[in-house]
């Protein structure tokens, strides 16, 4: 045994030397914090996975998991309030690549409007569950090299030029960034896209429609690994057919048909884009015009319902008119006549038509007269 591994405390809290080296044996290795560099190479994340435990396939599982715990219902209803704030956060910003997740409490204490100790208290919950794992710890600034000066300990290999980072990670970086920001709805989700201001210019227009395919890709979470002007480039003929973002989401589950698809979006999906292009073109004609969407539908459905009611009661008025005129202007009711608790909604409805058209050429013709 190295007698320099022993201090006083091992010699006054332990009877004999054997002991003493018993418990060093039982103390925790110090391990060097992971480089900022290598914090989300798949080696590093893989080794933080705790043991009998497993890397989430995707954010939409771990998600679900952590929804569905039973302990979650153990909770008070604030809790599961927070908690579910707190997944919905994690599963937002996290990064598809390596299954990360990087910030701070206080900006998650702020988003969610509670203590730092609340945030670290539900972190600690999710790491006993199984669900959270540390990859590497959090570090102050202020003792980084950059900031401090001090160059001792850094080798030549850490002052050299990083790599530059694949094409596929920054474009998830760049849409992770753009959501990370979003407080609410970034476009409505039944408006046409299209600027509100009159006399829009270009940028107008692109700013726009940058904002409905982010909103896109917010609820389509296999759509971040694309940029965001790819969706705005397939989904730009529906845009100025008058589609909305609800109707594009709409397409992406549902065929024509009213059929829903049985592949769930999540796996299996290489080429997010061409998936993307393919369920659109779904929705097309064999010229390529886009059918009418659900919104459309849905508006020109009540638009019928509403002149069907016109027509009604114009036709409503016109009997009762004919009736009165040939009662010598008095209204005669035969006794096989429906009551009117139990008429039709829409005869109900024109008679209360005609009412108001007849009160208003009365009150038309009196005031004529005087």
């Amino acid at each position: 045994m190295d007698p320099s591994s022993l201090n006083r405390a091992d010699f006054r809290s332990h009877s004999s030397p054997e002991a003493a080296l018993e418990a060093s044996r039982e103390l925790p290795s110090h391990r060097r914090r992971v480089r900022v560099t290598y914090e989300r190479s798949k080696a590093v994340v893989l080794r933080a996975v705790p043991k009998g435990c497993r890397l989430a396939r995707h954010v939409v599982a771990w998600k679900r998991a952590a929804l569905e715990h039973p302990a979650l219902e153990l909770m008070r209803a604030d809790g599961r309030s927070n908690m579910a704030a707190l997944v919905e956060i994690i599963a937002v910003q996290q990064d598809p690549g390596s299954r990360t997740w990087r910030t701070t409490w206080a900006w998650v204490a702020q988003r969610l409007g509670v203590h730092e100790d609340s945030v670290g208290r539900m972190i600690r919950r999710l790491k006993d569950w199984g669900l959270l794992a540390v990859v590497a710890t959090g570090r102050s600034a202020a003792y980084t090299p950059r900031s401090s000066g001090k160059k001792q300990g850094i080798s030549q290999k850490d002052a050299a030029t990083p790599r530059p980072s694949a094409k596929a990670a920054a474009q998830r970086r760049e849409v992770q960034a753009a959501l990370g920001q979003r407080t609410a709805p970034l476009w409505p989700a039944h408006v046409t896209v299209r600027p509100s201001n009159v006399g829009a210019t270009r940028s107008d227009w692109k700013q726009a429609y940058r904002w409905a395919g982010l909103e896109i890709q917010h609820h389509t979470l296999v759509l971040r690994r694309i940029t965001t002007a790819y969706v705005v480039a397939v989904a730009k003929a529906y845009f100025q057919a008058g589609w909305t973002v609800a109707d594009v989401l709409h397409a992406l589950d549902w065929t024509p048909a009213g059929v829903r698809y049985t592949h769930d979006a999540v796996t299996g999906i290489e080429h997010p884009g061409a998936w993307f292009a393919a369920r659109l073109r779904a929705w097309t004609f064999a010229d390529g015009t886009p059918h009418r969407s659900p919104d459309q539908r849905a508006a020109a459905e009540a638009e019928q319902r509403r002149a069907e009611a016109v027509a009604a009661a114009v036709r409503h008025a016109a009997r009762q008119a004919a009736a009165e005129a040939g009662a010598g202007g008095v209204a005669v009711r035969s006794g096989g006549e429906v009551s009117v608790a139990r008429r039709p909604l829409k005869e109900r409805f024109a008679a209360a038509y005609a009412a108001g058209l007849a009160e208003a050429a009365q009150r038309i013709s009196s005031d004529g007269n005087s």
